[in-house]
């Protein structure tokens, strides 16, 4: 039987497209590309009071590395709300911290936190002094829900660990510096140094200022100035392959003024408008119920413009905090 050159042409070409053709490539070359892809970094959290993996960890937890909170620009443990779910932090006279919703409302100093803060596990009893800097930290860590079993009292809404970078046998250290507007200026460093054999010791400082954006006509000074500094001694002995001694000094100082704010009435009937609610010196005069209204008014948004508050003569904006551990 004899075949056309034109039917055979005809027959190939239908092969073809109905057979597609596979390409086979090294199976190492694709093992190691794949194995490289799915590979994931393992995180070791201390939530449970013991190292180990984060993947084996059965508490709702979220942890962030010193790295990743450097590439977040996380400086302040205030920030972590905008990266950890159901954490809320709420910076005013007095720091709240609330997860899921659970935490410390009044903010007084003679009132425990519902949210725990520890520091290398040294606990931290009072709300102003929580939020501090996020410098030389190794990891993070903010566990939801109650933590009593494992930390304790004062846990009723969950926990935040916060894990030091730890003194080691290697000279090493990092300086980082930034300038900014409104004459921010930021400092950074750390180093670390073997003593001797099996001692160690580690040194890190923070810096941080800022003359605020927000102006206070009142004062002729400008609200949500920063100017903080914290300086952490750290020192470890390994008296032997068992047992590890470590030691923390740390020093921190803040003065800054809060973030203002301008007042807006959005019922001219209210009871507190109408002079019918509590009044008090300073702010409503009680001759004059409509005072707070005229208050309101004269630091409203309309009035002053963008960036501008008439907090008074009398304010309590200021913020100076001592902290030693």
């Amino acid at each position: 039987m004899k075949y056309s050159s034109f039917a055979v042409t005809t027959l190939a070409a239908a092969l073809l497209v109905n057979h597609p053709v596979i390409a086979q490539t090294s199976p190492t070359a694709s093992g190691s590309k794949n194995r490289s892809a799915s590979a994931l970094e393992e995180i070791i959290v201390t939530a449970r009071r013991r190292r180990e993996s984060l993947q084996e960890t059965p508490i709702a937890v979220s942890s962030m590395s010193g790295a990743e909170l450097e590439e977040r620009g996380i400086i302040n443990v205030k920030e972590l709300s905008k990266s950890v779910p159901s954490l809320e932090i709420t910076e005013s006279i007095a720091n709240l911290i609330y997860i899921r919703g659970v935490g410390q409302r009044t903010g007084f100093a003679r009132v425990d936190p519902t949210v725990g803060v520890y520091l290398d596990n040294i606990y931290l009893p009072r709300a102003d002094g929580q939020l501090l800097d996020t410098v030389d930290v190794e990891n993070i860590q903010v566990l939801r829900g109650p933590q009593g079993t494992l930390f304790g009292k004062n846990t009723t809404g969950g926990a935040m660990v916060m894990t030091l970078e730890k003194p080691s046998d290697t000279s090493e250290g990092y300086v980082s510096a930034s300038l900014g507007n409104y004459n921010r200026q930021t400092l950074r460093a750390a180093y670390n140094t073997p003593i001797t054999d099996s001692l160690f010791a580690r040194i890190a400082f923070n810096y941080i200022k800022d003359d605020g954006y927000f102006k206070d006509i009142s004062q002729d000074e400008s609200n949500s100035s920063k100017n903080r500094q914290s300086l952490m001694l750290q020192t470890r002995w390994d008296a032997s392959s068992n047992l590890s001694v470590d030691s923390l000094l740390y020093f921190g100082r803040v003065r800054e003024r809060l973030a203002g704010t301008n007042c807006n009435v959005s019922n001219p009937d209210a009871l507190f408008i109408r002079g019918l609610y509590l009044m008090w010196p300073g702010d409503t005069d009680p001759s004059n119920p409509a005072a707070y209204a005229e208050n309101c008014e004269s630091n409203s948004k309309q009035r002053l413009g963008d960036l501008t508050s008439n907090m008074g003569s009398e304010s309590l904006m200021d913020k100076e905090l001592d902290t030693v551990l």
